[in-house]
């Protein structure tokens, strides 16, 4: 009996490669059968078998689209983030008024101080990571570090764009908050040292063991 090889497949994929393997089972099932004349003949028998070479095309099918959803979910999540304000690398230089150049902020991307997002055509800095005047917020460089930003940019760019309960909303809003930033400057209190503990508390439980 022939064993089915998934080398064989080729570059198969989607409908080709269901309509190949369901081929496979049934050509598996007639050679079952095929030591006797009177069951092949049998319109019953060929019957069963197209029923249940259809059954797996159905199942096959099914197992395709479950398996796809992952990938659509996080296409979903890519689709809303890049939709956020942000700054190309050549702008994140500009905006910092001469302190950063390029090789510096490629330095801090690679050091998970500042997060980037890959796309085709290059880059992406989210604007929440900066202040009113260019300054990359110290809270930021310290939870995009903790949370590893240059490994998993866009899983951490999910956090800092979903909601968190305990926060009360999402910690890319609350960042002008939590470090202070009024129109005069940085000028911590009360609240904003707290709401920037919380923070930073919120990006441990990311990482931390449960207990």
């Amino acid at each position: 009996m022939c064993h089915w090889q998934p080398e064989q497949s080729g570059e198969l994929r989607g409908p080709g490669l269901r309509n190949a393997l369901a081929q496979h089972v049934q050509n598996q099932l007639i050679a079952i059968t095929a030591h006797s004349s009177q069951m092949l003949d049998d319109p019953d028998i060929r019957d069963v078998v197209r029923g249940l070479v259809e059954q797996l095309r159905v199942l096959l099918d099914e197992s395709e689209q479950v398996l796809a959803a992952p990938a659509r979910l996080r296409a979903a999540a890519r689709h809303q983030v890049l939709g956020e304000p942000m700054f190309s690398e050549d702008e994140v230089a500009a905006v910092s008024h001469g302190r950063l150049d390029v090789t510096d902020v490629r330095s801090r991307r690679s050091d998970s101080m500042l997060l980037a997002l890959p796309t085709d055509s290059g880059f992406l800095y989210p604007r929440f990571q900066f202040d009113r005047s260019g300054f990359v917020y110290e809270m930021v460089q310290r939870v995009n570090q903790h949370l590893r930003a240059a490994d998993d940019p866009w899983g951490v760019a999910s956090w800092w764009f979903s909601e968190h309960v305990r926060l009360g909303g999402r910690p890319a809003d609350l960042m002008h908050t939590a470090a202070g930033d009024g129109e005069g400057g940085v000028s911590f209190d009360d609240q904003s040292r707290r709401l920037a503990d919380a923070l930073f508390a919120a990006a441990q439980a990311m990482t931390d063991p449960v207990a």
